[in-house]
């Protein structure tokens, strides 16, 4: 298990696997670099009100790249390898492709055994460790759809394998799995059952959404977001936490219900685990220049830069500022300072939830963007991708 450096202003793991401080946990981003600069603001800000971590993904990094990035961010308690079971050709993950020659350069991914296995859970558990990671997520993956509750019970056995190999180290019951399993209520059932008489206290689910039909808008999906409430409402009083793989700020909603934390990133990628929409485009035309856009934190939703400016404008918009908000007024957008914005404005979203009852803060806060919303006049307010269509949904699930 890798040696924690610890620091007294970060939240500690132990802290943050208790339950006692909303988490937010960054994903590396290879266009971005500078990601410690955001989590620096974040802990002078907030210290331990505020849980936070690091998530890297293995296959898609060489072993030398993972080890550097995760020591250079040593001090943040919570640091975890994703091992990405679910991208493995014949796990039932419908986006599964062939292993890359660099994912194939992992041996795990191509050794995955047809039954629950110790030895190999055991590797898998160590790698993480000997990668930098400070918790372990069990060696499992996608959870099929198809005779769900089987489906359920076979990945289960792997999460008991790799508590064997782990033995009272703490891990995270890593599974992937369709929105069906909440958007479905006798799927649902059947995960929180399992949750119920588990041993497990720490999940880390990643689920599914259907395909994003517009870039950066928030999800809107009733069902599933009412089985989002359902799961974290369920974890909070059974005395589990919840942890929400590439949730975004969906994430930040169900912490709100209920959950411990989630997961995200400086890219749409990393905010959600979903298809793309298809972007139709003639052979050989150009592709179209990127639009500008910025996490807006008073509608807690991504919008075009210039709309964001104009909002500014009008009072009542300035709300949880950062460095590189600032820095963007007097210098102009700039990609990776837009990126660092983002995920500090997370942390900051999330911090807010720290004191008093979580849901009651973040309807506040809804109601309060509402508010600005419907005091500008209707030739004023956002439209198009940029309007905030997701805020009456949470008013809904949060009151």
């Amino acid at each position: 298990m890798a040696t924690v450096l610890r620091n007294p202003k970060y939240a500690s793991v132990k802290r943050i696997l208790a339950g006692d401080t909303p988490t937010v946990i960054v994903y590396r981003s290879k266009d971005n670099p500078r990601l410690q600069e955001a989590i620096d603001e974040l802990v002078v800000q907030h210290r331990k009100d505020l849980g936070l971590g690091v998530v890297v993904r293995i296959p898609s990094n060489t072993q030398k790249s993972i080890v550097r990035y995760l020591s250079e961010h040593s001090q943040v308690p919570l640091l975890l390898a994703d091992p990405e079971l679910y991208r493995t050709p014949g796990s039932g993950w419908p986006g599964a492709e062939p292993l890359a020659p660099r994912q194939a350069g992992w041996s795990y991914l191509s050794s995955v055994p047809a039954k629950p296995d110790r030895k190999w859970a055991a590797a898998v558990a160590n790698l993480q460790y000997e990668l930098g990671a400070t918790v372990a997520l069990s060696a499992t993956g996608w959870v099929d759809d198809a005779n769900a509750k089987d489906a359920l019970q076979k990945a289960l056995h792997r999460v008991a394998a790799t508590r064997e190999a782990l033995g009272d180290n703490p891990m995270l019951v890593n599974l992937t799995m369709s929105s069906r399993w909440l958007s479905e209520p006798a799927m649902r059932d059947i995960l929180l059952n399992e949750v119920v008489e588990s041993d497990e206290n720490a999940w880390y689910l990643r689920f599914e959404w259907p395909e994003a039909k517009v870039r950066y808008r928030q999800l809107t999906d009733d069902p599933i977001l009412v089985g989002y409430k359902d799961l974290a409402t369920t974890f909070a009083l059974e005395d589990r936490r919840l942890f929400l793989a590439n949730s975004g700020l969906t994430g930040w909603l169900s912490t709100a219900l209920g959950a411990t934390g989630f997961s995200t990133g400086q890219s749409w990628s990393e905010q959600k685990f979903a298809p793309d929409p298809k972007m139709g485009s003639r052979p050989g035309a150009k592709r179209p220049t990127p639009v500008p856009r910025i996490l807006d934190p008073k509608l807690m939703h991504t919008i075009e830069y210039g709309e964001f400016q104009r909002l500014d404008g009008h009072a009542g918009h300035a709300d949880l500022p950062t460095t590189f908000a600032l820095t963007m007024d007097t210098d102009g957008h700039a990609r990776d300072l837009a990126g660092l914005h983002h995920l500090t404005t997370v942390g900051n979203l999330q911090a807010t939830l720290a004191n008093g009852q979580k849901n009651i803060q973040a309807l506040r806060r809804v109601k309060a963007a509402e508010k600005f919303i419907n005091t500008l006049d209707p030739v004023d307010q956002p439209t198009g991708a940029n309007q905030p269509q997701h805020l009456p949904v949470w008013r809904k699930l949060l009151s």
